[in-house]
Formats: C-alpha cells, structure tokens, sequence
C-alpha cells in the first residue's frame, strides 16, 4: 500500500487503480509512464502502440530521446540538464508521484531503467508497476486508446524547400535570377555574409506590438527592400531561426518560390573557411 516517505520499488495494480482514482477525483498529482521501447521495426511503433492501448490516464516516455544523445552507446544516461528540461517540458516535479510500467511480457527492464534514471537523479517518489501492463490485463482492468492510425502521422519532407550549403555555393558562381536574403540585423550582416546576398532585418516585417504587418506592408518592405517574391527567393539568417519569420511573412503574401536555407551563416561562413583551408 502507498505509505509515506521513499516510495516502494514496486507498487501493486490495486494500488495503481486507487491512485489512477485520487487522480482524476483530486487531480493529485500523480503521472504513470509508459516505458516500453520497441527495438526492432518487426515490433511496430512503440509511440502508435501505446497510443492504440494503455492504462488510464498514462503517458509515454521516450528512451530513443531521454539519453545522451552525444554518445556512440545506445542509452547512457543523459545529461543533467537534458534531464532536467525533460522533466519542466512533461512537468514532471520532485514531488511528482511516479509510477512506471511495460507492456511486454518478460520485459520489465524498461520500467527499471527508468526507474534507474529518476533515482540518480534524486527523485524518491517513484515506483515500478508489478507485472505491468501484462497483469493489469490478466485482471481485466480497463485500458484507454486514442483513435489514431500510422496515416495520421504520414509526414513526408519536402526537400525542395530546403536549401544546401552546396546550392548556395554554387549560386556563387552563377545566382540567375535567385535572390538570398539574410534576417539578421545590418550589424550583424555587415560583419560577414553570404555572397550575393541582401540584407532585410525581420523586425521591418513586425509592428510595435510584436504582430506582423498587414500583407499590404509586408509587400511594401520586401519591395522597398529589393526582394521580388515573382522571383525564387532563398531565406537565410544566422542560424536557421530569424528567417523563417520571412518566410512565413512572404507566404501571408502567396509567395510561391520562397524557400529557406536552413544551415545559414552559421554553416556558411565554418564550410567556407574549411574550404579555404584545404
């Protein structure tokens, strides 16, 4: 039974069921985690699975993500801060009582990882669910589902949007009628920038209360800017994030052949000089 304190390693599914209970009557605060991990394609999604089928009111926990991703080995432990922003992202508190539990049968181990993690990192009130899910269902409890299917999540990248370091360098010899327009500040762009390029700072594009402008102004700025959006025009800034206020800007103005140069200066200027080192 649930005491005070350290919490037990291994809870029960009766005590699991009265927590789920408290939770949802008290809003306690209580998060049960699903932690399996599908490691072969021939298992399916683990994310999908959980989603067709889990214990009331349970979420899932990642580990091909809560690791140290700078590792070459599959699942040592993460950093201290990757930790800790996980935990403020799935508000996840040192208070937080914590229960954790797999699917497969035979395969706790994910649970005990887990398990493992929270303690190195000081969190008392966490326990592993006895049996997991394999015996909350030989009891017939009840389970949950989201009506998703693999088609929900069909992404597909569109490549073409994207710009290559390798694109802008070749444009260098040969830019047509492509312009390259970089967001940063004109201090920053006077320092050093891509070849060709202009400069059309994002704030020009934002009002004072930090909305943008109306697509009649924004047509303003990029002309009084020398950006023809009939024309192809490739985004750019200092690392990939203040361009894309541009881009998003010029498609509330249908601008169809805008794309975005997603390595930037940041890329640009350290290839460059690599190259010229060589």
């Amino acid at each position: 039974m649930e005491g005070t304190g350290t919490a037990p390693v291994f809870i029960e599914t009766t005590d699991l069921a009265e927590l789920i209970k408290q939770k949802k009557e008290s809003s306690k605060d209580v998060r049960v985690l699903n932690c399996t991990l599908y490691l072969t394609p021939e298992e399916g999604d683990c994310l999908l699975a959980h989603k067709a089928s889990h214990i009331p009111s349970s979420e899932h926990i990642d580990l091909r993500y809560l690791r140290d991703i700078a590792s070459p080995y599959p699942f040592m432990m993460p950093p201290e801060k990757q930790w800790i922003d996980y935990m403020k992202a799935q508000n996840i508190k040192l208070s937080t009582r914590v229960i954790l539990y797999d699917t497969k049968p035979g395969q706790t181990f994910f649970a005990t990882r887990v398990y493992f993690m929270f303690k190195a990192f000081g969190h008392k009130n966490v326990s592993v669910l006895n049996g997991g899910m394999v015996k909350w269902l030989a009891e017939g409890r009840l389970t949950e589902s989201d009506a998703v299917s693999e088609g929900d999540f069909a992404y597909k990248l569109d490549q073409s949007l994207i710009n290559s370091y390798e694109q802008i360098v070749g444009w260098e010899k040969d830019i047509g009628e492509t312009q390259i327009v970089d967001a940063r500040d004109e201090g920053a762009f006077g320092k050093g920038h891509i070849e060709h390029a202009s400069n059309l700072f994002y704030k020009k594009l934002m009002n004072e209360d930090n909305t943008h402008k109306s697509p009649e102004q924004l047509k303003k700025v990029f002309e009084q800017s020398g950006v023809d959006l009939q024309k192809h025009v490739v985004m750019s800034c200092n690392a990939g994030m203040s361009g894309t206020y541009l881009y998003a800007c010029s498609q509330m103005i249908s601008a169809d052949k805008v794309t975005f140069y997603d390595g930037s200066w940041q890329e640009y200027h350290k290839r460059k000089e690599a190259d010229a080192a060589k």
